[in-house]
């Protein structure tokens, strides 16, 4: 009764604020357009949206500025246009309101690279309600915030809307350096710069394909949608922001490096925000960075997507939040030699080395969602903890997929070179002749082998393979809580049930298919191939198919089956790791899977072979526990202080937060955990000791390895691996007194 009562208290307060307020927009419209309210929804206080006819407002005579034709504006339309003849100009505004039925142009000439600094000279921030749209880029500026209202629609090649000054010469220099500055102050003695300021979007921001978007304040904050295809999106948060070119000779990257230098501050994608930049790059930058909503960028078979969570504080996801690379289903394809990489999630610090995922690493990351990568690489580097908690996923493992069993099918015309090793065939009636087989079968005439290698595939065939999950703490721990997932095992194909039709050929009364017809006999004919000409009239009807009494040509059912790819490897680094959640690195593997080749990454190997007919074995995935040494590095810190293996363990409390401390210094993993992972590969490596205890079981599939690397490795369960390898290391002494380490015999 009485929450009952509570809440009919709020709710009568509600409507009479809602009250007041619309009264005051009657009676006062003008006091209440200046003064900051708070509306459910929003992120502090704002000030109540501008008439739903207001333009932006100029400051200075037309005549001064340079690269600017005119304004147009059409009152009918409550739009204004304006006109802009050189690719740079600079306009400086009294404010920068866009109603909600109004319409704000920039008329660049077509050009997409032109762009224009606006720069706002009001006291408040600005709002956008309405319409804001431009052939090239836009920069917005006001030190006082900037706000997209809910409605609002912006279609521009580029924006960067800033709370953040530029000065003028680097705008012109095209140096992007971004820096909290009181250049108001000019024109209001007095007025002081707003820490919170904010630049805010609760509508829909979209840059043209290969455009960005970036909103720069000391806070920023996205709860509607920014979308920039084969482009960059980007929230930073902080008094100094840097956009710059990856400085890196050997790098590969084409998206702006941000750099927070000053001023952390907080961004926040809320729960219902969506920032997508599908084969771009989506990022938040600050010190403290919450993802609550959707970020997704796609991988396509020839350009992977990224994307970067970078906070100098904390790094933290919202249970409800998704961040994802998910691999395109185009049917784009490209040939065998062309290296597929998946999406790319990195969450770390990353400021001043952007090539280093260690560096100045965030203390805390708190991962409650989703993290979706199939195929991809997912970073996490942390100063003192990441924090998995229960019904988090990360998700690296292989992409599934289906297709139709006459997807298998191939062609290929037997010539000299097919025939080379076909002594009876090559001046016989299968010289010149485009026969059909399968990928599967192959020919048993004639080396087909160029023709399968050469066949292109999709992104989501190259994706069946699983990816990476690495996990680095510098000096704390790893928890992963009951209940998570770590997700990297292979992926793969489900080919239907279904007909094929390939190749037949008749010697004698015989007929044989073209995967087991005997290369030393001399056939007559290929079946399934007629011709009938009339000559009467001159024509010659052909005919293909093999037919029996009826309208359907014969062919041969090939019943569904899979066909599975690699799985990848898991790296978990930090002096100590709490394992209770459920890490899967298991590969499938399909009926036809028989084969172990050699591994030679070479496009026309025996391998590269076997693995495009469908035929090699599937590799199950590998587990790292502490840092593996390059080579016998005896002085290396290996991270992990002390493994202990038993058969079982106690998951942590379920109320375990990310603010509570682990007692044991140890690594205790379960054994029941590791053998339901599915594993290939365990490798354990810590700095002191290793241990297996008594009744331990560690099951790993069979060709796999187990290696333990320690200054003492005691050993009292039992491993299995049938036709694996058990290696054990025993190292120096070892001590580190962190950051410095040292070695001692």
């Amino acid at each position: 009764m009485m929450m009952h009562l509570r809440g009919s208290i709020k709710s009568s307060a509600f409507y009479t604020m809602l009250l007041l307020v619309g009264c005051g927009v009657v009676l006062f419209p003008l006091f209440c357009q200046a003064g900051p309210v708070n509306i459910p929804g929003f992120y502090g206080p704002v000030n109540i949206s501008p008439p739903v006819t207001q333009l932006p407002v100029l400051k200075q005579p037309l005549a001064t500025i340079p690269g600017i034709t005119g304004f147009e504006n059409n009152t009918p339309e409550n739009r204004l246009t304006i006109h802009q003849n050189q690719p740079q100009a600079i306009i400086d505004w009294e404010s920068f309101d866009i109603g909600a039925d109004a319409w704000t142009h920039f008329d660049q000439k077509g050009n997409s690279s032109w762009v224009a600094l606006n720069r706002i000279w009001d006291r408040n921030p600005s709002h956008i309600y309405g319409r804001l749209t431009a052939d090239g880029k836009i920069y917005l500026i006001n030190q006082n915030g900037i706000l997209f209202g809910p409605g609002s629609r912006i279609n521009v090649n580029s924006l960067a809307a800033s709370a953040l000054n530029i000065t003028n010469d680097d705008f012109i220099r095209n140096s992007l350096k971004f820096k909290f500055d009181n250049y108001g102050v000019t024109d209001y003695p007095g007025v002081e710069l707003n820490p919170l300021a904010i630049v805010s979007n609760h509508g829909e921001i979209n840059a043209a394909t290969g455009g960005s978007v970036f909103l720069m304040a000391p806070r920023v904050e996205n709860a509607g949608m920014i979308n920039a295809h084969m482009g960059q999106v980007g929230l930073a948060a902080g008094t100094q922001v840097e956009l710059a070119v990856d400085p890196s000779e050997s790098g590969t990257r084409t998206a702006l490096i941000v750099n927070v230098t000053d001023g952390f501050g907080e961004a926040v994608n809320r729960e219902g925000g969506q920032l997508i930049a599908d084969t771009g790059l989506a990022g938040m930058y600050g010190g403290v960075v919450n993802q609550d909503g959707l970020i997704r960028s796609v991988t396509a078979v020839k350009m992977n997507g990224r994307i970067e969570l970078i906070a100098k504080n904390k790094i933290s996801t919202g249970s409800n939040s998704r961040t994802e690379s998910p691999v395109s289903d185009s049917p784009d394809t490209v040939d065998n030699s062309f290296q597929f990489s998946g999406g790319v999630v990195m969450m770390h610090g990353n400021f001043g080395n952007p090539s280093d995922p260690s560096a100045a690493p965030p203390e805390l990351i708190e991962h409650r969602g989703v993290i979706d990568a199939p195929s991809g690489h997912v970073t996490m580097a942390a100063g003192k903890r990441v924090f998995l908690e229960t019904g988090s996923r990360i998700n690296a493992g292989g992409v599934w997929s289906d297709k139709a069993t006459a997807s298998n099918e191939v062609e290929a015309q037997l010539n000299s070179v097919e025939l080379r090793d076909a002594h009876d065939q090559k001046d016989g009636l299968l010289k010149g002749e485009t026969i059909t087989a399968t990928t599967l079968t192959g020919s048993s005439i004639g080396d087909i082998s160029g023709v399968i290698l050469a066949q292109e595939t999709t992104a989501q065939e190259k994706g069946i393979t699983g990816g990476t999950i690495n996990i680095t703490v510098n000096s704390g721990d790893i928890i992963v809580k009951k209940g998570a997932v770590l997700d990297f095992s292979g992926g793969g194909i489900r080919y239907g049930g279904g007909m094929v039709a390939t190749t037949k050929l008749l010697s004698g009364t015989k007929i044989y298919d073209i995967s087991n017809a005997p290369s030393n006999i001399e056939y007559d004919r290929v079946m399934g191939q007629y011709k009938k000409t009339h000559d009467r009239f001159g024509i010659t009807e052909s005919y293909s198919g093999i037919y029996y009494g009826g309208a359907s040509p014969l062919k041969t059912y090939v019943s569904s089956f899979e066909r599975g790819g690699d799985a990848g490897s898991l790296a978990l680094i930090a002096p100590v790791v709490v394992l209770d959640g459920q890490p899967k690195g298991s590969a499938t593997r399909g009926m036809f899977q028989t084969a172990r080749t050699p591994y030679d990454p070479d496009p026309g190997s025996a391998w590269s072979l076997s693995v495009a007919r469908g035929l090699e074995i599937p590799v199950d995935g590998t587990m790292t526990i502490g840092m593996a040494p390059a080579g016998e590095v005896f002085s290396m810190d290996l991270s992990v202080k002390e493994i202990v293996v038993r058969q079982d363990t106690a998951p942590l409390p379920a109320d375990f937060s990310s603010g509570h401390q682990i007692a044991s210094e140890q690594t205790i993993l379960s054994a029941n955990i590791l053998n339901a992972a599915g594993l290939g590969s365990l490798g354990l490596y810590a700095n002191t000791k290793i241990t297996t205890d008594a009744g331990t079981h560690i099951l790993l599939s069979p060709g796999g390895t187990f290696t333990a690397y320690a200054r003492r490795v005691e050993h009292a369960g039992d491993i299995s691996i049938p036709a694996g390898a058990i290696p054990s290391v025993s190292r120096r002494n070892f001590h580190c007194l962190r950051p410095a380490c040292r070695t001692r015999g």
